[in-house]
């Protein structure tokens, strides 16, 4: 599945990082939204399948924007 996070950056705008997995169908229906909708958002593809290593590339990239 997908995740959204919004941050702030020093200039008061807000940055859309989205993680995603294109084999997960919901997934794939947010980034369809997003870019039908012409929603800016940063793109952080993830590969689920490969296993959970790819999280700690996640979870550290989250922390570090708190």
């Amino acid at each position: 599945h997908g995740g959204l996070e919004v941050l702030n950056s020093n200039q008061n705008k807000m940055t859309l990082k989205y993680y995603y997995d294109l084999m997960s169908q919901p997934s794939r229906a947010v980034y369809i939204f997003l870019k039908a909708n012409g929603i800016a958002f940063e793109a952080k593809p993830i590969a689920l399948r490969k296993g959970i290593p790819n999280m700690a590339t996640v979870v550290d990239d989250i922390a570090g924007t708190c």
